[in-house]
């Protein structure tokens, strides 16, 4: 069955069942009123999505969503971004209860009609969920009136076949889940672990005149001097430890400059390939100590991630690109992607992306 770039998750997982379940039921995509779940997951016949590797369902999740720094910072957890993989597509939510609310579920007729002629099948575009108007037709979307699940359900049947459907139109203003100046561009190709920050406390706090006078000094002096403080004094699990690391991710787009700092990640630290998503097929290379204290660490999880990576040798541009998952992410979105430094955990920034022209190109 053919995936349309542009098609949303909840019609991802509709057409999908409709095609392959024994017993059409979509409980986990349609709620008890008539409108698509918030959090829509398949409740069961979960084997049919096995033929799928974990990027392609990845990517159905978060189609029309730019790749952007949100999850990818220095220090945010690997793998992070994955973890819908599994409640969504495998089993975990076999037992979640029915569920009022939820989006009306939108539509463009003459877009429907299109499809059914050009392709042979009929889907949900992901921008109807919160476009007011069809961007193909420039007219106003149409939303399904049935308010009961049983109705919905065969009017949505009714609707992929190309049929008459009870409805009206929409009047709404169309809203984003982000605009263009809200995102964080600065993208971590290669992320660390939390006890790396107290180590680059050590090491700033060490330099820390050198610092001072350095063209590299990202904050003013007092602020530069109290996150060293926090990421030296304050344990890994506590919440002010955790916001000192965010913030010196943040500050690594000019502190990969400063010689002692870059000198202890590349000397120091090794690199480590990391699996993740429902069934270990993502891939992340991650930065951890050399000389690590994991036995006496309280980040259990931590603890197993790093007890089950494999330790890389020699690490370069082709292996890293061909191994982690984010950057074939950004590579599938056609990125314009720009280097801040010469090392391999440098941050990048992301450019303009062709992702959005993607399903213009492609009228029905």
């Amino acid at each position: 069955m053919n995936t349309p770039l542009d098609e949303s998750l909840h019609s991802f997982l509709i057409r999908h069942q409709l095609a392959y379940m024994h017993k059409f039921d979509p409980k986990g995509v349609i709620s008890i009123d008539g409108r698509w779940r918030n959090e829509p997951f398949a409740h069961q016949d979960t084997h049919i999505f096995y033929k799928f590797d974990d990027l392609f369902l990845l990517e159905a999740i978060d189609v029309g969503t730019l790749l952007s720094g949100t999850h990818h910072q220095f220090f945010d957890v690997p793998h992070a971004y994955c973890r819908s993989l599994k409640p969504t597509f495998f089993k975990e939510n076999m037992t979640k209860g029915k569920s009022k609310g939820g989006l009306p579920i939108t539509f463009c007729p003459v877009c429907i009609k299109g499809m059914i002629r050009g392709r042979g099948y009929a889907y949900f575009r992901k921008s109807w969920e919160y476009d007011g108007k069809c961007e193909f037709h420039n007219t106003p979307l149409s939303c399904l009136t049935t308010t009961d699940y049983k109705s919905t359900v065969k009017a949505v049947k009714r609707l992929l076949a190309g049929k008459n459907v009870p409805s009206d139109e929409i009047v709404r203003v169309g809203i984003r889940n982000f605009t263009e100046s809200e995102r964080v561009n600065l993208f971590y190709p290669i992320k660390t672990v939390a006890c790396v920050g107290k180590e680059l406390g050590i090491c700033l706090a060490r330099h820390m005149g050198e610092l001072l006078s350095s063209k590299w000094l990202p904050l003013d002096v007092k602020d530069m001097i109290n996150l060293t403080h926090t990421l030296i004094s304050l344990p890994i699990d506590s919440r002010e430890y955790k916001h000192g690391c965010k913030l010196l991710g943040q500050i690594m787009v000019l502190l990969q400059n400063f010689k002692p700092l870059a000198d202890y990640l590349n000397h120091n630290c090794s690199y480590v390939k990391m699996l993740g998503g429902a069934r270990n097929q993502l891939a992340e290379i991650v930065l951890v100590p050399k000389k690590k204290a994991c036995d006496s660490c309280s980040d259990l999880f931590c603890k197993k991630r790093i007890q089950k990576s494999h330790y890389i040798k020699h690490l370069d541009a082709d292996y890293l690109a061909e191994t982690s998952t984010p950057l074939k992410r950004l590579g599938f979105q056609q990125n314009i992607l720009q280097s801040t430094g010469k090392y391999l955990w440098s941050p990048i920034i992301i450019g303009d992306s062709m992702f959005n022209n993607l399903s213009k190109g492609n009228k029905d």
